[in-house]
């Protein structure tokens, strides 16, 4: 028993900090890919459509946009774009 606890809390320790870790790297780590996937999510297949940065939200598990547009009917998209396993894989994004 005394030897299962020696190695369970050092592992749960582990886990809270790389999910930790994880999570400082999606709100301060570089975003420009992110920000690329996002206006194209925003613009969707117009091919003269211009998106314009009016907010952003980085969160640990998303990361939201809002975008001033020139498509006709709408002004305003929100974006939102998030990883595939909550704290890693790749970025989706995605009109709300």
């Amino acid at each position: 028993m005394a030897d299962s606890k020696r190695l369970v809390r050092p592992l749960i320790s582990v886990l809270i900090i790389g999910a930790t870790v994880l999570g400082l790297y999606n709100v301060y780590g570089d975003n420009s890919e992110v920000v690329t996937m996002a206006k194209q999510a925003a613009c969707g297949d117009e091919p003269k459509c211009t998106a314009d940065m009016r907010s952003q939200g980085r969160h640990a598990f998303a990361q939201t946009f809002t975008f001033q547009t020139n498509l006709k009917g709408q002004s305003s998209v929100d974006v939102a774009c998030t990883r595939s396993l909550y704290l890693i894989g790749g970025y989706t994004c995605h009109r709300k």
